[in-house]
């Protein structure tokens, strides 16, 4: 059973926000009864400058749910393929993919990406910013992480989001056949990677397009 007094009504969608008193993203669609980062300049309509509708997203590091929900809903998504290994924070986004009805498109997965099948544990968790829990590989650890490429997805991918909190660069690595069959564009978060990003994607045939904001988000589309 979940608390109906956490659950609110954010644009066309639902959201079970039971940390809206402490957690910074919760707090902020409470208040602005928007989406995370939709206000303007903020990352959704910059990147749906890049996104067309019937879309097939990858969503690494959903957390709650917002930007999943969002393309699901307003940007009416073919299938989204969200991934997220915090279980409590997964249990959040089960949750908000069965509100809105939205089980039929969205597959979840919680678990975390990685360039290789490794353990890890959790090296930093945040209460104030769920979303900025950072994992550590260690031998034995409590969380199962795997790459990309494992799931096998078969579909012609669109657009990829990587929100991994400094673990951008093994993402990408364990996702390099996926994005070499499909091109997507790729939004990454990045922070003190992002010249190991700027190098990988190079060797990918891919080039940065668009700076979200600076020392922190960016958007790459495939040169050939």
């Amino acid at each position: 059973m979940i608390d109906e007094r956490a659950v609110f009504s954010i644009r066309n969608a639902k959201f079970y926000l039971p940390h809206y008193k402490t957690d910074i993203i919760s707090a902020n669609m409470v208040n602005s009864k928007d989406y995370w980062d939709n206000w303007q300049g903020g990352a959704l309509g910059i990147i749906d400058k890049y996104l067309k509708d019937k879309s097939v997203i990858i969503d690494i590091g959903a957390n709650i749910g917002s930007h999943t929900v969002y393309w699901a809903i307003e940007r009416k998504a073919k299938r989204i393929y969200s991934f997220e290994p915090l279980p409590d924070t997964f249990d959040i986004l089960q949750t908000n993919i069965q509100l809105n009805l939205l089980n039929k498109i969205v597959k979840l997965y919680n678990v975390g990406l990685s360039d290789e099948e490794c353990r890890q544990d959790i090296n930093h968790y945040d209460e104030g910013n769920i979303g900025n829990t950072i994992f550590a590989k260690k031998k034995g650890g409590g969380f199962i992480f795997k790459p990309l490429d494992s799931f096998c997805i078969k579909e012609k991918v669109d657009l990829i989001k990587i929100d991994v909190e400094g673990a951008e660069v093994e993402v990408l690595v364990g996702a390099k056949n996926t994005i070499l069959l499909s091109h997507p564009v790729i939004v990454i978060e990045s922070f003190n990677r992002k010249q190991e990003v700027d190098v990988f994607m190079h060797e990918i045939g891919y080039k940065q397009i668009e700076t979200i904001r600076e020392n922190e988000d960016y958007i790459y589309e495939y040169a050939g």
